[in-house]
């Protein structure tokens, strides 16, 4: 169980941070504008997908038994490492170099 608690908060932490960062790369979009800015508007909406769909899952893991932990768990991790990367990967993308 407090591993369980233990992982939820780190991956909220982390979804707060990424939000954050978000809010950061769309300002940045806006003040660069150009290509940056509609990259950035074709590829915002997936981001939040993905983060609301981390969201739904940490929200299972709260409430579902500890037997089902694992198995969200597991689809939990995979997405976040899904996010990390398009993250990086659309930061790349609108700021070469950065």
């Amino acid at each position: 169980m407090i591993e369980r608690k233990k992982h939820i908060s780190r991956i909220k932490a982390k979804l707060d941070e990424w939000d954050d960062e978000l809010e950061k790369l769309e300002d940045r979009a806006r003040d660069t504008g150009g290509d940056a800015l509609e990259h950035w508007e074709r590829h915002k909406m997936e981001l939040q997908a993905m983060l609301v769909e981390m969201q739904e899952r940490i929200d299972e893991l709260r409430y579902n038994a500890e037997d089902a932990w694992i198995g969200i768990k597991g689809g939990l991790d995979k997405t976040w490492v899904n996010v990390a990367k398009d993250l990086e990967a659309l930061t790349d993308r609108l700021f070469p170099g950065n």
